[in-house]
């Protein structure tokens, strides 16, 4: 199985049609969060970006695994909102499309999609290796490490439930920190990987995950491709 793991977007739209011009090079597209960009560099509201968003997700032509980031969230203040909460992203499950709260088969591998802010509870994993897409990576992690004063920023529940989980998952596909100490490390048995991003890139940095290979491979436009083969 071939996938190609993509995350923090941030509603640059350039990336958006670079990941969807890649899909039928793999067997899936995985994004862990943060399509959206709250803080206004795009200087589009996040209502319209989740709208442009969905018109690109309803055109995927892959297969997607996608969950949401801190970013693909905003509160509803009180009145109805059906796109709050990363309301906007569960409306677009589809066959093809695999959204929060979510799991589904990849070829013999199970893909589970976690919300942003939901606790790490997942359900029974099935038998063999399992993937997760979480936004935050897990504490202990290298791919958590990073950010001001070169702290551990992962999310400790994550690294909780991971390293005391019957069956925790064979990878962790996560995002958030844009420059982690490392784009891939270890926590538990499980493997945490995490592309970086590279705001100033034409092309998002991104993971290779060939599982008949072993193989990882960091693709970025400033360091130039790391395949490392550790599966």
């Amino acid at each position: 199985m071939k996938l190609l793991h993509v995350s923090d977007l941030h509603f640059r739209t350039r990336w958006f049609e670079w990941v969807a011009a890649q899909a039928r090079g793999y067997d899936a597209v995985c994004l862990s969060g943060d399509l959206l960009d709250m803080f206004g560099t795009a200087k589009t509201s996040l209502r319209a970006q989740a709208k442009w968003t969905r018109d690109w997700l309803r055109e995927f032509p892959g297969r997607l695994f996608v969950c949401s980031g801190n970013h693909d969230w905003w509160d509803s203040d009180g009145v109805v909102d059906t796109d709050a909460h990363g309301g906007w992203l569960d409306k677009m499950a589809r066959p093809e499309v695999t959204v929060d709260g979510q799991g589904a088969y990849c070829g013999d591998y199970y893909i589970h999609c976690h919300a942003f802010r939901a606790p790490p509870v997942w359900p029974q994993a099935p038998a063999g290796r399992w993937i997760l897409l979480h936004h935050v990576p897990p504490a202990l992690a290298a791919t958590g490490m990073g950010g001001t004063g070169g702290n551990d920023n992962g999310c400790r529940l994550l690294a909780g439930a991971l390293t005391t989980a019957a069956r925790p998952p064979w990878i962790v596909l996560s995002g958030h920190l844009h420059k982690p100490k490392s784009w891939r490390g270890r926590c538990g048995s499980s493997w945490s990987l995490n592309p970086t991003c590279d705001e100033q890139a034409s092309v998002p940095n991104h993971i290779l995950i060939d599982t008949d290979t072993g193989t990882l491979t960091w693709m970025t436009e400033r360091a130039g491709r790391w395949p490392v083969q550790v599966l």
